[in-house]
């Protein structure tokens, strides 16, 4: 009768890994194709928050945080993205890495993907008392952010060329309207004709 439980053990122990192994901030084996470039995950108390990256240009695309649970005994998360719902689990790799396994589900008709891709711990570094403050502020701003009710947002640009003595000035502006839970539109004027982004 011992036997079972001895062999079942460690099959439990495999199927379900502690989510101290996924605490950390890692960065992808292979940034030149990645999908998602970083992903942090901390603990907030009792909570797991797991903060996911999407490659943009210029800069990442933040998909924010949301609370990990677990499916099948694999911590997981799922991130609403504005237009879509990215379900993800991590899974501790016995290398020390991590796989981001997940789903993209568009909610606007278009098509939903899935992708795996590994990670890598990233060194940590130290954080001084003024750069955690700016951490805290940022973190709460995009928690607002992703909880707003409906939104409205301007901006405008003023692009300077210079080539030699000659200097040139594009200017340009755009309108993003937001209404939860997957409705957007941008609209953008400068340079050409104004056009609706999306």
């Amino acid at each position: 009768m011992k036997l079972p439980i001895l062999i079942c053990l460690p099959l439990l122990l495999c199927a379900q890994p502690s989510t101290d192994l996924i605490v950390g901030s890692w960065v992808n084996d292979n940034p030149n194709t990645a999908m998602i470039t970083q992903v942090n995950v901390r603990r907030d108390g009792t909570r797991v928050l797991v903060h996911a990256w999407k490659s943009c240009s210029p800069n990442d695309c933040d998909w924010g945080e949301a609370a990990a649970g677990t499916w099948n005994g694999i911590p997981s998360a799922t991130l609403e993205i504005g237009t879509g719902t990215v379900r993800m689990q991590l899974i501790p790799q016995p290398n020390g890495g991590l796989l981001a396994a997940y789903w993209n589900q568009n909610n606007t008709g278009g098509p939903s993907r899935s992708r795996a891709e590994f990670f890598t711990r990233r060194e940590d570094q130290k954080v001084d008392a003024a750069s955690a403050e700016a951490m805290v502020v940022l973190r709460r701003t995009a928690e607002r952010y992703r909880t707003l009710p409906a939104a409205y947002f301007e901006a405008s640009s003023i692009v300077r060329h210079k080539s030699g003595t000659v200097e040139t000035r594009d200017m340009g502006s755009s309108k993003t309207y937001y209404l939860p839970p997957d409705k957007e539109r941008a609209e953008v004027e400068g340079g050409s004709e104004p056009f609706v982004l999306w």
